[in-house]
């Protein structure tokens, strides 16, 4: 019963989030959480560096590669910076 509730549940989910990140999520709770501070901290370090850095070239920089490169080191600076160190590198 609880297999074809989570099976449903995953399925009515996943049209609308990418694929990996319930599989990301649901890493968070292995061994009953003890990781789960770890977890957290690393989450939010890809989150910032993703959404920092990704913009570089894409929407930042498109005519002018060293705009981009200037805006992708920026990025990577505040990620670090806001995210309290190297550990938001993935």
């Amino acid at each position: 019963m609880a297999l074809t509730i989570l099976s449903s549940f995953i399925h009515t989910i996943s049209p609308y989030i990418p694929p990996g990140l319930l599989l990301c999520v649901a890493s968070a709770f292995i061994v009953g959480g003890k990781y789960l501070s770890f977890w957290r901290n690393e989450f939010i370090g890809t989150l910032l560096m993703v959404s920092f850095t990704f913009s570089a070239g894409k929407w930042v920089g498109i005519d002018s590669q060293n705009i981009a490169w200037l805006s992708h080191f920026i990025g990577v600076v505040a990620a670090d910076y806001i995210g309290g160190g190297q550990h938001v590198n993935p």
